[in-house]
């Protein structure tokens, strides 16, 4: 019909350019997605956290503990199960002075078919330890 450009594709939404009638275009919508989990008594370890179908971007990580110690831990991708190629964060500390830790990144990417990774450095004695990743 009219304003309704040829093509597009499987997922994508028809978005009006501007205020002008039927200039209209085919755009893959930015969908902001957040995943939490929650380790109790965790050891130092790595956690596979998913594996992605398609590739993101995260735009955010939030952390927060319980436990009077300090957590070091790092976020991180890679293309089999267990093994950490890239890390999106180096080592961070989540200290007992502090109840949530945030960083934001800008432009990390992890491409489809990789696993994401929480790596528990050091867990110290922390009885609980939460994460939610922001990507879209």
């Amino acid at each position: 019909g009219q304003g309704v450009p040829t093509g597009g594709s499987s997922g994508q939404v028809l978005e009006k350019v501007d205020e002008t009638d039927y200039n209209t275009q085919w755009v893959t919508p930015s969908i902001n997605v957040e995943k939490s989990f929650t380790i109790n008594d965790p050891i130092n370890e790595i956690i596979p956290l998913f594996v992605l179908g398609q590739s993101i971007t995260i735009s955010e990580l939030r952390v927060a503990k319980l436990g009077s110690s300090d957590v070091e831990y790092k976020l991180g991708f890679g293309s089999s199960l267990g093994t950490i190629n890239t890390d999106i964060t180096t080592n961070q500390t989540q200290s007992s002075s502090s109840s949530t830790l945030v960083n934001s990144f800008l432009n990390d990417t992890v491409s489809a078919n990789e696993f994401v990774f929480l790596q528990i450095v050091n867990a110290n004695s922390a009885t609980q330890f939460h994460i939610t990743i922001k990507y879209n």
